[in-house]
């Protein structure tokens, strides 16, 4: 109940120093990570590169594994 009770307090003390804007969520502007739309172009080129060259492994294996399957029920 103490919890309770504070954090209520919490959220009245900041509704009456900034109103309904200071009751917004601003965790996510403030998590650190780096926007997509700021990386540069070479930075995006080489995410691309890496996750077409994820997915062409993850094909691979994928292959690798229906061959075994078939050999398997033969």
């Amino acid at each position: 109940m103490e919890r309770i009770k504070s954090a209520s307090k919490r959220g009245q003390a900041v509704y009456e120093k900034n109103g309904i804007i200071g009751l917004c969520d601003t965790r996510a502007e403030n998590s650190g990570r780096q926007k997509e739309g700021k990386l540069t172009l070479e930075e995006k080129n080489a995410r691309l590169e890496s996750q077409i060259n994820l997915l062409k492994a993850e094909n691979e294996l994928l292959k690798k594994i229906r061959f075994e399957e078939r050999g398997m029920k033969k």
